[in-house]
């Protein structure tokens, strides 16, 4: 160590390690750790887009592993619980669990430029989970502080659709490309420290309409993830794709889930994303 240097002084180690327990940085590098643990190349972090406002946004991580490319986003909490709504009909019994996933693919059309495009589309992904709509976060036990995750998997979706954008760019087949695997697929992955739960219950039968609570309580099932499902609004190219998938996963699971998925099964398309050129 130079002579010039000052030791660190114990108050400034404890406000350093303060600070750094604060962010969600932490977390991030070690999801990026798991990631290559577990056969997926990082092959980007902290990747910059911009919203459809114009303001500065970063994808934290992109992982790939031969077609595959997992778009992550981490969000590190001291005090959430993800709670995710089942309804289901009684007499019909509550629903299993589905492989079916609706992502964005690069898929290479059938003329003489071989371009890439991206589309919309439907395939099986393993592992299985539970498909829910809806998500309340509670940010306290008492459970009057609450937020939706819309914003964060709007925000995810993209930071997705941006990266498979440039992607397609830099991809384009050429001459010395024609080896490439293709349907290229693109997995949303929101990575969280939070606590993740079901809620199973039967809303004609186990809600009060006066009061709007539930008059039996509903059966919680702690999940170590979940695939959450619903339309976010427009992507990135301005374009409503219709439902997207996204996988909300506890960081303490992720090597496990890592090492489970694989994209199987046959590619349904149904919808388009143009990218500016």
């Amino acid at each position: 160590m130079p002579a010039d240097v000052d030791k660190v002084s114990p108050e400034d180690l404890e406000a350093v390690r303060k600070t750094l327990d604060a962010s969600g940085f932490p977390l991030q590098t070690a999801v990026a750790a798991i990631s290559r643990k577990s056969g997926w190349g990082v092959v980007r972090e902290e990747v910059p887009w911009s919203d459809a406002t114009g303001a500065d946004q970063f994808l934290d991580l992109v992982a790939n592993h031969r077609a595959s490319y997992l778009t992550i986003e981490c969000k590190k909490t001291e005090k959430e619980r993800y709670t995710f709504l089942l309804p289901y009909d009684k007499d019909r019994g509550p629903r299993g669990e589905s492989y079916a996933a609706r992502l964005l693919f690069a898929v290479q059309i059938d003329d003489s430029t071989r371009r890439l495009e991206l589309k919309a589309g439907s395939c099986e992904v393993t592992p299985e989970s539970q498909v829910s709509k809806l998500c309340v976060v509670g940010t306290d036990v008492g459970g009057k502080n609450q937020r939706l995750i819309e914003r964060d998997g709007r925000l995810l979706l993209g930071g997705t659709d941006s990266f498979a954008i440039s992607e397609k760019r830099r991809l384009n087949p050429t001459a010395e490309q024609n080896n490439l695997l293709l349907p290229l697929v693109f997995l949303p992955i929101l990575v969280t420290n939070a606590q993740l739960y079901t809620a199973g219950y039967d809303p004609a039968t186990d809600i009060s309409l006066e009061t709007a609570h539930f008059e039996k309580a509903a059966d919680l099932q702690p999940v170590p993830w979940i695939r959450f499902e619903k339309s976010f609004g427009l992507s990135q190219g301005q374009y409503d794709l219709g439902d997207r998938t996204i996988f909300v996963v506890q960081a303490k699971s992720l090597a496990q889930f890592l090492g489970r998925v694989e994209v199987s099964g046959r590619v349904v398309l149904d919808g388009h994303l143009p990218s500016p050129e």
